[in-house]
């Protein structure tokens, strides 16, 4: 029986990978992000906050679980055919309110604000000397 968040620890769930500039489609289609949950538990993932420093962010409201386990992915696009070949995808965020850039960061926190785990990255090829 999957746990709601309020089980959840740091460390528990991180982010695991990240495309944030695709060359197979353009970014509006094609870019996405991984959690990997670190435990031997599965959690519903609902209230789930994700944010980056250019932009607001957006919150799981989906009653989604990830696996003991598993990965998670989160992309602008479910359909494969629209973001690259990525399958599977059970939730599309809004580019509107997040959106991955060059040089970002992604930030995945309880609904209390607790920080999960954050993550800070600059593309070497698109910004040098990072």
């Amino acid at each position: 029986v999957p746990l709601s968040l309020d089980q959840v620890q740091v460390g528990d769930l991180i982010v695991s990978e990240i495309m944030h500039t695709p060359t197979s489609v353009s970014d509006t289609k094609g870019e996405w992000f991984e959690i990997y949950n670190t435990t031997s538990d599965a959690f519903i993932l609902t209230g789930l906050e994700i944010s980056s420093e250019s932009g607001e962010g957006f919150s799981v409201t989906d009653e989604v679980v990830i696996e003991a386990g598993g990965y998670f992915v989160f992309a602008v696009r479910q359909s494969a055919a629209d973001n690259g070949g990525i399958e599977n995808v059970p939730v599309a965020y809004p580019t509107s309110t997040f959106r991955l850039a060059g040089a970002d960061s992604i930030q995945i926190r309880l609904e209390d604000g607790t920080l999960l785990d954050e993550v800070v990255y600059a593309d070497p090829d698109i910004y040098p000397g990072h």
